[in-house]
């Protein structure tokens, strides 16, 4: 099978994405797949060779390199021949632009299958608010919480307001990340300390979510045809 494996991306998890992308490529090419690693931040030039694939690091992305890429080269890229002849896209893009139904929606309109979740499932997951909603409605226990705007971090008042709301320790992530980016646990009770881990939260996304803080396991739980399969589980780092 012709396919094409989407990794790096535009998100501050890239380099996580190219690493996973390249230990993809190298499982699917040792199935006999004949296997092309594409990365959609470059556009047209998206087309990553094995010595690129080789020199990836773990090294975090700097602000000023994801400065130079754009979504609109996303849109170039999936739309451009690099595409052509592929009968599936392999997903290991990751955080915004990778797995919140934006990339999906460009394969869709070009007819190309992908692994993972559609445009719309895509979409509501990305968001934590929306997530958390749909938890309520389907009455899943959900942790309490308030969405904030980056200007509400200078409300002190505001701020104490949601301590006392939440009451206890509480956990700061951007909206719409994934991989602990822009996250912060705040356990003092300071004001102070809550507005800078919403600024910090507020680098990252337009809306800031703030919840209370729930003591447990993490656990990742893949769904493949109806079926659930735990795939990795944490202590707190609390316990």
């Amino acid at each position: 099978m012709n396919i094409a494996i989407l990794l790096g991306g535009i998100s501050p998890e890239r380099n996580i994405s190219l690493l996973s992308g390249r230990a993809a490529t190298h499982a699917l090419r040792a199935k006999g797949h004949s296997v092309v690693a594409i990365d959609p931040a470059k556009g047209l030039d998206g087309t990553m060779t094995d010595e690129e694939l080789a020199a990836v690091t773990a090294n975090e992305v700097t602000d000023a390199e994801l400065a130079e890429f754009k979504p609109e080269q996303l849109v170039e890229c999936i739309h451009s021949p690099l595409f052509n002849g592929i009968e599936m896209v392999f997903m290991v893009l990751h955080g915004r632009y990778g797995e919140d139904g934006y990339v999906q929606s460009l394969l869709d309109l070009r007819g190309i299958p992908y692994t993972g979740s559609g445009m719309l499932a895509s979409a509501m997951c990305m968001d934590k608010t929306v997530s958390k909603m749909m938890f309520q409605i389907s009455g899943i226990p959900t942790p309490s919480w308030v969405s904030l705007t980056p200007e509400q971090a200078d409300d002190l008042d505001l701020l104490a307001e949601v301590q006392r709301e939440l009451r206890g320790p509480v956990v700061v992530k951007p909206n719409d990340q994934g991989s602990t980016v822009g996250m912060s646990i705040i356990e003092t009770g300071v004001v102070d300390d809550l507005a800078v881990a919403v600024r910090l939260a507020a680098k990252y996304s337009k809306s800031i979510l703030v919840e209370r803080y729930i003591a447990g396991r993490e656990l990742t739980v893949a769904v493949l045809g109806g079926e659930a399969c735990l795939l990795y589980t944490s202590p707190s780092p609390r316990d």
